[in-house]
């Protein structure tokens, strides 16, 4: 599992989601291949990264939706059609 990954399923995990949490193979899988195809050159988007870490850690869930979504913006113009 790539640190990227690890990064998305500590994320998931970390939320106690108990609608999700049951569903984590598959979402862990669902999360690879979108960094797979998500990413340029082995990139893991570190800054954009960072960003929605900070937030998490400040306890600033409106910041870390908006850095999450942000990245998702960023990130899907990267994926197949």
């Amino acid at each position: 599992m790539s640190v990227d990954t690890q990064f998305h399923s500590l994320i998931f995990n970390s939320t106690g989601n108990v609608f999700y949490l049951p569903f984590g193979n598959i979402l862990t899988t669902m999360f690879a291949n979108f960094i797979h195809h998500s990413s340029t050159d082995g990139s893991t988007c570190i800054e954009e990264h960072r960003q929605i870490y900070s937030a998490i850690m400040a306890g600033n869930s409106d910041k870390a939706r908006l850095a999450s979504s942000t990245h998702l913006q960023a990130v899907k113009s990267k994926l197949p059609i």
